[in-house]
């Protein structure tokens, strides 16, 4: 295929506009995760087992052991849509800059396909990772009480968004590879892509991720608070990596001077 056909089959060209209807199309994908959340609610498996984990008991000490016990009593299936609903929820929002890099990059016809495929290497990482997530979460669980669980993962969270470990991942994460134009090469590269980045989400959003698992009843609370955490930090700029207030201390913080502000002048 020469230039002239590559032109006319053209990229897409990612303007204001086509960012915002992907920003809208994500956060009616988020909205639907958690639609569907709250309507299995009754059934949710993994806050349950993470929040009352006494019938683990001894297993506790024995990650093996510990899962091994998790899949006789529960179907792997209801596992693993339990943990692709929460997906669903959380992290479409996350995704908007990258899926709009695939987008570019991709021939106009091959978009959509491009997309899924970005989008299945990115659930892929994140699904493998889920035993260990929740074992931990059960662990927490069982140390120190639903309640105790909560605070422990925020404080966790919380720390570890403070380190220069967890700002050089956020970096990472804002790089995006090239991707090529056709055939199995350009579905290797978006799925690539896809594994690539979920490896960094995972990376700098584990400890976020326990909140919801450890959360029980409030667990669909936990997740709209956790992705408004996680894009703030996500929609960080760049920096250096040193030590520093979490970005979402620092988000409230802003918050509350402007408030302050404001009320000052209005009232002055």
């Amino acid at each position: 295929m020469g230039v002239s056909a590559i032109a006319s089959a053209g990229t897409p060209v990612i303007t204001t506009r086509s960012l915002q209807s992907l920003w809208r199309a994500l956060a009616l994908v988020s909205l639907a995760g958690l639609l569907l959340s709250a309507l299995l609610s009754g059934s949710a498996v993994l806050p349950s087992l993470c929040t009352r984990p006494g019938s683990l008991g001894p297993y506790l000490s024995d990650p093996v052991g510990a899962l091994a016990l998790i899949l006789a009593f529960n179907s792997p299936w209801l596992l693993v849509a339990d943990w692709l609903v929460m997906l669903a929820a959380m992290m479409p929002m996350l995704l908007a800059a990258p899926i709009a890099h695939v987008r570019r990059c991709s021939l106009r016809g091959r978009a959509g396909r491009a997309t899924l495929l970005f989008c299945l290497g990115y659930c892929a990482i994140w699904t493998l990772a889920a035993p260990l997530l929740v074992l931990v979460a059960v662990t927490l669980g069982g140390l120190v009480g639903a309640p105790g669980a909560v605070i422990a993962a925020v404080l966790l969270a919380l720390v570890f968004s403070a380190t220069p470990v967890h700002r050089s991942i956020l970096n990472r994460a804002h790089l995006f590879g090239r991707i090529g134009l056709f055939g199995a090469r350009a579905d290797r590269d978006c799925l690539r892509f896809g594994l690539r980045h979920g490896a960094m989400c995972l990376a700098g959003c584990w400890a976020w991720m326990l909140v919801p698992l450890v959360a029980g009843d409030w667990h669909l609370q936990a997740m709209v608070i956790v992705t408004l955490c996680l894009l703030v930090e996500r929609l960080a700029p760049p920096s250096p990596p040193r030590w520093r207030l979490p970005a979402v201390l620092r988000a409230a913080v802003w918050h509350r001077s402007t408030a302050t502000v404001l009320a000052g002048i209005r009232h002055g």
